[in-house]
């Protein structure tokens, strides 16, 4: 069976594990790559499926470091002046909440600067920590080249970033509670306000997720990103009626998204989520220059054979991953 083809400049890349997707533009400046379901990440062969994504980064298992991912904003960062201080332990601090702004989106506060705890390895010394253990966010970065960090996702958003000038990289998990209240638009602020990375000079590559061919919501999800302060355009952007009858054009079509998710009459209604699309429009409103966006436009629910799917699979699903370390020239050990 011939693999999907990703959307250029995406390719399939060989990995002792099996296959996996990389950007050729994003990997001139920072190593990076996502997963397939040939790499077990949650399961009987999870422990070893994270040491030998560990090993594909280039990093001792104890220094990739994941999140214990809570749909929300929040941020945990890893100093490289802090990580190397410490012996060999990873210095992370603890998660950073940003306040919504007016908008309902999060911005990064400049006093908030909270203190550097110890992540250390445990259970021998294989990185293996338990799911509690880890720091709760969705996005996490460094600019330390001895790190890796990394979000897992089954259908969500895998977003990497990356600055060819400061060499900071942030991982970040975007699914629809997020994407709702700016989480791309909150990465980028806070590259920028810690690392003192400029928008326009980022680079983001987006993995495998959901698309909306495949992603119905409901009129619930539509009033969330209504009320977080999203224009009538971005909706119309983002959102379709799931029944392409229900209006006869497409312009019928883009009014009844921002009429009928807000009538009471109309609380079955269902819609097609396109949350990739709305990841990309915070990334161009947060500054970054379109031709630094890349998205691999391949569906999670789509593609059984590579991708585990959450909305397809249930609760038992497994995950792929997406991970990045700092490197000035790109490539992996």
């Amino acid at each position: 069976m011939i693999d999907p083809q990703p959307i250029h400049p995406f390719a399939w890349t060989p990995q002792p594990w099996g296959r996996a997707l990389q950007s050729s533009v994003f990997a001139r400046v920072a190593p990076h790559l996502f997963t397939t379901r040939d790499l077990p990440l949650r399961g009987p062969g999870e422990k070893n499926g994270w040491a030998r994504l560990a090993a594909s980064a280039g990093v001792g298992p104890d220094r990739l470091i994941r999140l214990k991912q809570v749909h929300g904003v929040e941020v945990v960062v890893i100093h490289a002046t802090e990580s190397r201080r410490k012996a060999g332990n990873i210095g992370a601090p603890k998660p950073i909440g940003f306040p919504p702004s007016e908008s309902g989106h999060g911005r990064p506060r400049a006093d908030i600067d909270p203190p550097i705890t110890p992540i250390t390895a445990i259970g021998g010394g294989d990185g293996r920590m338990p799911d509690d253990a880890w720091p709760r966010a969705d996005i996490v970065m460094t600019d330390d080249p001895t790190v890796a960090v990394a979000v897992q996702v089954a259908d969500c958003v895998p977003l990497l970033l990356a600055d060819p000038v400061t060499g900071a990289v942030a991982a970040v998990h975007g699914g629809w509670r997020g994407t709702a209240a700016g989480i791309a638009r909150v990465a980028v602020a806070a590259v920028s306000g810690r690392f003192g990375a400029r928008p326009a000079d980022l680079l983001a590559a987006i993995g495998p997720s959901i698309g909306a061919c495949c992603y119905q919501v409901g009129p619930d999800v539509l009033g969330a990103f209504r009320a977080a302060g999203f224009s009538d355009d971005n909706l119309r952007s983002w959102f379709r009626p799931d029944d392409p009858t229900a209006a006869p054009d497409a312009e019928s079509a883009a009014q009844s998204i921002v009429a009928q998710g807000f009538s009471p009459v109309n609380v079955n209604a269902r819609y097609r989520l396109d949350v990739p699309k709305a990841i990309v429009d915070q990334l161009l409103a947060a500054g970054l220059a379109p031709a630094n966006i890349a998205a691999c436009g391949l569906c999670t629910a789509c593609n059984p054979s590579l991708f585990p799917s959450y909305r397809r699979d249930g609760v038992g699903t497994g995950r792929i991953a997406g991970v990045i370390r700092p490197g000035c020239d790109g490539r992996w050990r």
